[in-house]
């Protein structure tokens, strides 16, 4: 699983954990659509993709700062309640039954890589995690467009894999929402372009989108936007706890559906000086 940064994925972290919930009414627009998702994806032996992933936070409790003070507070937010973003990018390789290649540059400078056997996980410091890879990639997903590419059966429950497959189900509602029309422009193209994604234009692309709401073990309300060959390609999560509005935005852009992969383009070596990541034990509070 995805470890660097955890405040950037905590939305996901925090959809692993599944309690019971009381039965939700389902809308049938929205089903009948990821039914369809569950469909078309399957169909779909490999898929290439730029990645963009967009992280808001804004502290919704907290008094604002006192406008003379010039650095962040201890809770990490700047002055005032304005919300904090944060967006980084990358290149996706997925290729059924689990093979996977995620490259993400600068600032996150990690490898997400599944070569059949083993997931991997380099990052940054040269550490490493390693774990079996599912024979039918069910613990790839770090990000939750992928893990409904390789389990396309988890739309229904916005990519998360309920801890008990007869249960959990009945923890979501779905609701269509309509049709949405956006410009996805890659962040680093955009500013390399000076403000315009190079390729990109003002093209714009149609989606139908789906609301997905989750009651435990936290509140959430999940977006699916699912694109005219009923493949999602992007998920936006809301998450409100603590008095804090997370906002997570993973899309995948510039699709390419059956792009042809070498089986070389998934072997994995480590670097020379890897070691295994070694998680450190919390520091005392004081």
């Amino acid at each position: 699983m995805h470890t660097l940064m955890p405040p950037l994925r905590s939305a996901l972290c925090l959809l692993c954990l599944l309690g019971s919930a009381p039965s939700l009414h389902a809308d049938q627009r929205a089903d009948d659509l990821l039914r369809e998702v569950e469909k078309s994806t399957k169909a779909v032996a490999s898929l290439g993709a730029d990645l963009q992933v967009t992280m808001t936070t804004q502290n919704l409790a907290g008094r604002p700062q006192d406008p003379r003070q010039s650095k962040q507070g201890d809770t990490g937010f700047g002055q005032g309640n304005e919300p904090i973003s944060f967006t980084y990018t990358g290149t996706v390789k997925l290729k059924r039954g689990n093979l996977e290649r995620i490259e993400l540059p600068d600032p996150i400078h990690e490898t997400i890589a599944s070569d059949g056997t083993f997931l991997w996980t380099l990052l940054p410091s040269n550490e490493y995690i390693k774990t079996p890879a599912d024979p039918r990639g069910k613990n790839l997903g770090a990000y939750a467009p992928i893990l409904i590419f390789f389990a396309p059966e988890t739309a229904r429950t916005a990519g998360v894999i309920p801890a008990e497959p007869a249960a959990g189900a009945d923890n979501f509602a779905t609701r269509y929402l309509g049709k949405e029309r956006i410009v996805l422009k890659p962040a680093r193209a955009a500013q390399e372009q000076g403000g315009k994604a190079a390729g990109q234009g003002n093209a714009s692309e149609e989606f139908d989108v789906v609301e997905v709401r989750q009651l435990r073990p936290t509140a959430q309300a999940l977006k699916l936007y699912i694109n005219a060959d009923k493949m999602v390609t992007r998920v936006v999560s809301e998450t409100r706890r603590g008095g804090v509005l997370t906002i997570q935005d993973v899309s995948l852009i510039n699709l390419r559906p059956g792009q042809k992969f070498d089986a070389s383009e998934f072997v994995f070596e480590l670097p020379v000086g890897a070691h295994p990541y070694v998680l450190k034990p919390a520091p005392p509070r004081r």
